[in-house]
């Protein structure tokens, strides 16, 4: 699983999902979207760097 960051062009903000790759029945790689987080600017008040946060939250729920 890894923090997948998405930009909007027409409102500049950035989205942020978990997104887990895996090898489907055809041989080749897929990725699903495992949890649908939220925008990086509303996560700004809340940690000091969100995307560093929620990159190790996705390095802690690959251990487990």
């Amino acid at each position: 699983m890894h923090l997948n960051i998405i930009p909007e062009k027409k409102t500049n903000r950035r989205f942020m999902v978990f997104v887990e790759t895996y090898v489907g029945d055809d041989r080749k790689q897929h990725s699903r979207t495992v949890e649908r987080i939220g925008y990086v600017d509303e996560f700004e008040g809340k940690y000091a760097d969100p995307v560093a946060h929620f990159r190790e939250e996705a390095k802690r729920r690959n251990k487990e």
